[in-house]
C-alpha cells in the first residue's frame, strides 16, 4: 500500500522563538517499505534539520477467497477470474477487499484434464482454490459436404462440423482454428481416411478421389442422315461426340461408338449412342424420322368396291402384300373391328351386310402403317332371298365364294 500523508503537518520553530507551519512543498519526506510488516521510521527534512515519525505496516494474517463464478473448464480455455473476491485479514483484526491489481493469481494448464490448484498471493501470504478441466471423451464429426474428388482437386472442408463431447455430457462446437485435419493427397485415387484431432483426441472421416474416367457424352454434330424408310440401316456418318471426364477435361470423339434404333416402323424414333472407355459406358440419344417405303402395297384379292351376295352366303377373302418389312403384320377388319392377322378370312353364312378391309400394323401392334380400300358386301335380306336360302340350306347348296 502506498504511503498516505493525508493529515501530516510540519511546523518549523526558529531561533528567535517564532514558528510557522510549512507548506508540503517546503519539506521532504522519506520513503518506507510497505511490502514487509512492522514498525517503519519516516524521516521529514527541512532546511537541514530532520525529524522522524513512526508508522506501522500491518501484517496479513489470512486471505479469504471467494472463488470465481467459473470453476469448470474445457480444453484450452483461459482462466476466467470473473467473480473472484480476495479479502485480506490483518494482524490487528481489520480486513479489506483487495483490488485485483494488488494480488497475483497463478495460471492453469487447461490442455490436460483434472483438478487444478490456483494460488492467490498477497504481501507474502498465499491462499488457493480449485478448478476442474473436463476430459474430452470423444469428437463428434459431421463430414464436409464434398467427399468425392477428381484427381488434383483440393480438399474442401465446407460443411465439416466438429464437436467435443466432455465427461460431463456436454458438447462444445469447435471453430476450424481449434482442431487439425490430417493431410489429403489429391493425386492418390481411392478412399482416404482423414483424421481430425483436438485436445489429444481424434476422429476420422473418409473422402474418395475418383479415377479419371468417362463421366458423360453429348452429341455436338448430328449425323447427316436423319430421315429413313422403314427397315433401312442406321447411318451415323458425320456424327461427332464430346466426351467429358471426371477431372473436367473433354475430348472429341468421331469413331469408336455404337448406335442403335428400331427402324422397322414409321414415326419418330430414338437412336441410342453408346461410347465406352476403360469399362465405363455412357449414352446419349437423338431422334430420327422413319417413313413408310414408297413401294409397300397391300390389297384384298378380287377387290370390288361393292358386291351383292345371297342370304347366308359364306365368303373367303385373301390378300396380297408387297415390300412389307419385318415386324409388321396384316390385320383383317370387319365392319371396322380388328379380327386379327391371318392369311385368309372367312365370313360364314352372313345374314347382314358388312364391310371388309385390311390394314398393315406396325410391330407395336397398334400403329397403322397402310390400309386397303374398303369392300362393301351387300347381303340380300328380302323374303324371297331368305326362302331361297332356306331350301338351299336343306340340300347343302348355300352360296360359297372364294374371292381371289
Amino acid at each position: 500500500e502506498p504511503l498516505d500523508l493525508t493529515g501530516l503537518s510540519v511546523r518549523a520553530v526558529y531561533d528567535d522563538g517564532t514558528s510557522a507551519v510549512l507548506d508540503n512543498a517546503n519539506f521532504t519526506v522519506g520513503t518506507i517499505d510497505t511490502t514487509t510488516p512492522g514498525e517503519k521510521t519516516l524521516t521529514i527534512t527541512y532546511a537541514g534539520y530532520s525529524e522522524t515519525i513512526t508508522v506501522r505496516v500491518k501484517a496479513v494474517s489470512q486471505l479469504i477467497i471467494t472463488p470465481p463464478n467459473k470453476v469448470d473448464y474445457y480444453y484450452g480455455q483461459p482462466l476466467d477470474l470473473t467473480g473472484l473476491s480476495v479479502r485480506a485479514v490483518y494482524d490487528d483484526g481489520t480486513s479489506a477487499v483487495l483490488e485485483n491489481a494488488n494480488f497475483t493469481v497463478s495460471t492453469i494448464d487447461s490442455t490436460t484434464p483434472g483438478e487444478k490448484t490456483v494460488t492467490v498471493s498477497y504481501a507474502g501470504y498465499s491462499e488457493t482454490f480449485t478448478v476442474r478441466v473436463r476430459s474430452i471423451e470423444t469428437l463428434l464429426v459431421t463430414p464436409p459436404t464434398k467427399t468425392e474428388y477428381a484427381p488434383g482437386q483440393q480438399l474442401d472442408l465446407s460443411g465439416l462440423t466438429v464437436k467435443a463431447k466432455y465427461d460431463n455430457g456436454q458438447t462444445v462446437t469447435l471453430q476450424a482454428s481449434e482442431y487439425s485435419v490430417s493431410a489429403f493427397d489429391p493425386s492418390k485415387t481411392g478412399s482416404q481416411t482423414l483424421t481430425v484431432t483436438y485436445g489429444g483426441v481424434s476422429a476420422t472421416f473418409t473422402v474418395t478421389v475418383r479415377k479419371i474416367e468417362l463421366q458423360s457424352i453429348r452429341i455436338t454434330t448430328m449425323p447427316k442422315k436423319q430421315i429413313y424408310k422403314a427397315n433401312e440401316t442406321l447411318d451415323t456418318t458425320g456424327m461427332v461426340l464430346e466426351a467429358t471426364y471426371t477431372n473436367g477435361s473433354k475430348k472429341t470423339v468421331s469413331t469408336g461408338f455404337n448406335a442403335s434404333a428400331d427402324l422397322r416402323s414409321v414415326g419418330r424414333k430414338t437412336v441410342t449412342v453408346q461410347y465406352t472407355e476403360s469399362g465405363v459406358t455412357k449414352s446419349a440419344t437423338y431422334e430420327v424420322t422413319v417413313e413408310l417405303a414408297a413401294n409397300t402395297e397391300i390389297r384384298i384379292l378380287g377387290y370390288t368396291k361393292s358386291r351383292s351376295v345371297e342370304y347366308k352366303a359364306t365368303v373367303t377373302f385373301h390378300y396380297e402384300a408387297k415390300n412389307v418389312y419385318a415386324g409388321s403384320s396384316v390385320h383383317w377388319f370387319i365392319n371396322g373391328e380388328d379380327k386379327g392377322k391371318s392369311d385368309t378370312y372367312r365370313v360364314e353364312k352372313a345374314k347382314a351386310s358388312y364391310t371388309v378391309q385390311i390394314k398393315l400394323i406396325a410391330s407395336d401392334g397398334k400403329t397403322v402403317l397402310k390400309e386397303s380400300e374398303v369392300e362393301q358386301v351387300n347381303v340380300k335380306t328380302g323374303l324371297f332371298a331368305k326362302i331361297i336360302a332356306f331350301f338351299k340350306g336343306l340340300f347343302g347348296m348355300l352360296q360359297k365364294i372364294d374371292q381371289k
